[in-house]
């Protein structure tokens, strides 16, 4: 699989229709305002975007980057992380795991990813109306590799600082579900979301909505992740 530059000449060559929903999982499964969209994007698809990130990571810890694919709120000792030894003062777990900003490394993937995302992003808008008269605009799309003992701990949500007030929505797609724990938990919901490959799941932005990835057990979890921000008008 080749690597995309972002000054790819061909990008718009590779830009695909939006797919209808009804090709894929169908609509999404709505409540408290968190729609699931499952089976929504084909495994093949989940499993193309894996192994770029292999391919990608193998290049990087041979050029000696792999330190920079690390969460800023990454663990200095990961054998640390994984016993849970290591907490933050207030006695949580905090975060582990590694990502990179696909858009600027793969445009093609990028781009399918994207093909599923709008028709997602689009029926979401439609159940919830009120949204349909705000712009949106996306253009991170994050790929998170979560090993064994990793995830992200510790409540929070997505508006949570001045620079991302202009967050609407949070979108994250399951790449896949080999691995045990790491499920998606949200505070006030009381709910839970387990992942499966394939699996949309959109939310939004603000802290009614405050939530944890929870320790993957055993195995190593994938997702892609990004956010739909308010255009200025």
């Amino acid at each position: 699989m080749g690597i995309t530059t972002p000054g790819s000449s061909n990008f718009n060559e590779m830009v695909s229709p939006i797919i209808p929903i009804n090709m894929m999982g169908g609509k999404g499964q709505y409540d408290d305002f968190i729609a699931v969209y499952e089976n929504f994007m084909p495994s093949a698809v989940c499993n193309d975007i894996i192994s770029f990130y292999d391919e990608w990571k193998e290049q990087a810890v041979k050029q000696h980057m792999s330190s920079d694919l690390r969460s800023r709120h990454a663990f200095d000792n990961y054998e640390e992380s994984m016993t849970g030894s290591h907490q933050f003062s207030q006695g949580e777990l905090g975060r582990f795991d590694y990502s990179i900003m696909l858009e600027t490394l793969n445009h093609t993937l990028t781009a399918r990813i994207n093909q599923y995302l709008q028709s997602g992003v689009n029926d979401y808008c439609a159940q919830y109306n009120a949204l349909g008269g705000t712009p949106l605009t996306s253009w991170n799309v994050k790929f998170q590799e979560t090993p064994a003992g990793g995830g992200y701990h510790v409540y929070h949500y997505e508006r949570g600082s001045w620079s991302e007030t202009a967050r609407e929505l949070v979108w994250m797609i399951y790449l896949n579900e080999d691995f045990e724990g790491g499920e998606t938990e949200f505070l006030y919901q009381k709910r839970r979301i387990k992942p499966s490959t394939g699996t949309l799941v959109i939310w939004p932005a603000g802290f009614t909505h405050t939530h944890k990835g929870n320790l993957v057990l055993d195995g190593t979890k994938y997702v892609v992740t990004g956010w739909y921000y308010k255009q200025p008008v």
